[in-house]
């Protein structure tokens, strides 16, 4: 992975943080990819829970919507 820029990097080390039952960064890119090809538009909250799996106890908090824009920059 090392052809990766510096924020794929940091989200695939996030990712792979939150335990085993996460998905890959090369399963998130196509289950995006999927997302985005669904005629109708997917919320967000009904898909991010199957990103970092629903039963997980360890799920991304964020304080509110400017925090989310925060690391996405980062």
């Amino acid at each position: 992975m090392s052809g990766l820029s510096r924020r794929l990097k940091q989200l695939d080390e996030e990712l792979l943080a939150l335990g085993e039952e996460t998905m890959l960064l090369e399963e998130l890119d196509g289950f995006i990819a999927g997302l985005l090809a669904c005629p109708e538009q997917i919320t967000p909250s009904d898909w991010l829970p199957v990103v970092w799996h629903e039963d997980s106890t360890d799920q991304p908090v964020f304080e509110n919507l400017d925090h989310t824009v925060r690391r996405q920059r980062m």
